[in-house]
């Protein structure tokens, strides 16, 4: 897993651009075939994974005390700063929850924030307002690698379709994200494309260029105007439409 080297100053908000820099690091060296899987990813970087259920039968305790002990129902990241190693803990009962919380909890490690910042203890009671905002830079990256922006559009101008729905069923059916998280996706890379293009062509295409041929060779020319796009995305369709209200949960949370 990739760290950055300097320790960071204490931010006054999320910064984006450092974020940004942090997922072209990772898709530079990820060899990416999608969904992406998390829990390899955290054991290739000497994480050592635990999950809910595991600590629940060693303790002797219920899944809802170790949350609880944890201070989160989805997962929580330690990191022992005398050996340089992290631990996670999470509940793998959360599905669709879980791989947002796996990617929220490895952004919070590529980012170094448990280093750069040790006041965000597993306590966390201290600087809410700093977990916060590290919080907003975890989802963000979260977003990002689980169903990167520039090859959702790339696929989608390939397709010459720019559509909510398009994005949505690539989010669903490619990058394995759940109803709501692909919801809030497609929606905000629908209202922002035009900025994230203009984003990746200034900084580096090139680490997204050897994703994005085997993706088109997958889902190339899929647009709902063809037999093979109206098959595949009728189901996705159908169910972005009765999921009316995105709204109603906190776009934070990804999920």
């Amino acid at each position: 897993m990739m760290k950055t080297k300097r320790k960071r100053n204490l931010p006054a908000k999320p910064d984006w651009y450092f974020v940004d820099a942090r997922v072209e690091d990772f898709w530079a060296a990820v060899d990416f075939e999608p969904p992406l899987n998390l829990l390899d990813i955290f054991r290739a970087g000497g994480c050592t994974v635990k999950t809910y259920q595991e600590l629940s039968q060693k303790l002797d305790i219920s899944v809802d005390e170790v949350a609880a002990r944890f201070g989160s129902d989805d997962g929580c990241l330690f990191y022992d700063a005398r050996h340089d190693r992290y631990r996670l803990a999470y509940d793998c009962s959360t599905r669709p929850r879980t791989r947002w919380t796996l990617a929220h909890e490895l952004g919070h490690i590529v980012l170094r924030h448990l280093e750069d910042f040790p006041e965000t203890s597993i306590t966390r009671t201290q600087s809410p307002v700093l977990l916060d905002i590290l919080d907003k830079e975890a989802d963000k990256f979260a977003g990002d690698i689980l169903a990167p922006a520039p090859l959702l559009i790339g696929l989608a101008e390939s397709s010459k379709l720019h559509a909510e729905e398009f994005y949505y069923a690539l989010s669903r059916d490619l990058f394995g994200l759940s109803i709501q998280a692909a919801h809030y996706r497609a929606r905000f890379i629908y209202r922002y494309r035009d900025k994230i293009t203009k984003h990746w062509a200034e900084a580096k295409p090139a680490v997204y260029q050897k994703h994005m041929d085997k993706f088109l060779a997958l889902y190339g020319g899929l647009g709902p105007d063809t037999l093979a796009g109206r098959y595949w995305m009728e189901k996705y369709i159908k169910e972005y439409q009765r999921y009316e209200e995105p709204e109603r949960c906190p776009a934070a949370s990804g999920e």
